[in-house]
């Protein structure tokens, strides 16, 4: 039975940004009411992405924008409760779907209109971001006043319930894409072109240039022993600022920024790998592009990747932080024989198609609305 669905998320950006808008293209295309509700403005480097509100509109989604689902203050809470009350009725909706702690709070608000029937309120949380022991506590307050917790792996679930969130409240649903990788623009491929020149060793490094994606790890790296012949291209905002520091290190040669990218992720395919260097992930969505594209990655040793990346079976683990571990999984993952290769991406392969692609994320998203839904009487 169709059902009248509102995602509220902070900005459609990143991974978290590419996950809302699948799950409601997927959710509009099995005849729900689907309505997206994200901030109009965001910050530097952080803004909903053309490519995905394009997506959204393909497909027919209705789109809400209003600031703000990111700021906590409560006059900005009352303007988006106002915009989406002038379209839609507490009463006429079945489920508010949060993803993060703002909208959280904004759902219940929403949430407390009804008068005949409440809607469901879940949240998925994409990782964990409070700043202080305020912001935690408050966190922690909305995940347990809201009727379910979602999050995308199984190391943000541990670290939810050690924080005091109720084990059987916490669902595990890991984020999803189609499963065919999109074919790369034609202005990327000539750019690889120039770049790998007579049988270059090109890796990519995808997302905005920021201390926790660690982008500079990787140009560390290239200037090690075992990872001079090779080259790296690094696509997402801010990447100008490594350029300079490409310079220090002596790697500048080796090093092509090319800044932000339209459909960024049709570049990956391009690449001999794919490098995460994240300090902290929630789940990264770049592994799970390159998986599919048949790609090989390179990530960080942290808990998130550790659940995708398990080491010489579907990718290559390095140790966090550590550019000569990162140079060394490098070299490994770029010199191997290509029957070990192929073992390798085709095993990266099969375990997206039976755990990550949008199929599988929306029936068990369809499967815990219908749950919780059966367990609350609604």
């Amino acid at each position: 039975m169709p059902r009248s669905v509102v995602h509220l998320t902070p900005i459609l950006h990143g991974g978290p940004g590419h996950a809302v808008a699948e799950l409601a293209c997927a959710q509009r295309a099995a005849g729900d009411d689907v309505l997206v509700v994200a901030s109009a403005t965001g910050t530097v480097g952080y803004h909903n992405h053309p490519d995905l509100l394009n997506r959204l509109h393909s497909a027919k989604v209705a789109i809400l924008v209003e600031d703000s689902l990111f700021d906590g203050a409560p006059a900005l809470h009352q303007r988006v409760l106002a915009q989406l009350r002038r379209v839609r009725h507490a009463d006429h909706v079945d489920v508010l779907h949060a993803h993060a702690a703002v909208p959280a709070a904004i759902a219940l608000g929403f949430a407390s209109d009804a008068a005949v029937r409440r809607p469901l309120v879940v949240q998925t949380q994409h990782g964990w971001h409070a700043r202080t022991s305020d912001d935690a506590r408050h966190e922690l307050e909305l995940l347990n006043a809201v009727d379910t917790v979602i999050v995308t792996s199984t190391a943000t679930r541990d670290f939810l319930t050690s924080t005091g969130v109720a084990p059987d409240r916490v669902t595990v649903i890991p984020a999803g894409l189609p499963p065919h990788a999109p074919r790369p623009l034609p202005a990327a491929v000539a750019t690889m072109k120039k770049i790998r020149g007579a049988g270059r060793v090109v890796v990519g490094c995808l997302g905005p240039v920021t201390e926790n994606n660690n982008q500079a790890l990787l140009l560390r790296a290239l200037g090690l022993e075992s990872a001079r012949a090779i080259h790296a291209v690094l696509i997402g905002e801010g990447g100008e600022s490594l350029e300079s520091r490409a310079r220090e290190l002596g790697v500048a040669d080796r090093v092509h920024v090319i800044g932000a990218q339209r459909e960024a992720e049709t570049w990956i395919g391009l690449f001999d790998a794919v490098v995460v260097p994240s300090r902290v992930a929630r789940q990264e969505i770049i592994v799970l592009e390159a998986f599919r594209a048949g790609i090989p990655v390179v990530a960080s040793n942290i808990p998130t990747l550790r659940e995708l990346v398990t080491d010489y079976d579907t990718g290559w683990l390095f140790e966090s932080d550590d550019a000569r571990s990162l140079a060394t999984a490098l070299g490994r993952a770029t010199s191997i024989r290509r029957e070990i290769r192929d073992r390798i991406v085709d095993a990266a392969a099969r375990k997206f198609l039976a755990g990550y692609t949008t199929e599988v994320m929306v029936a068990r998203y369809t499967a815990l609305y219908d749950r919780v839904a059966g367990l609350l009487g609604r």
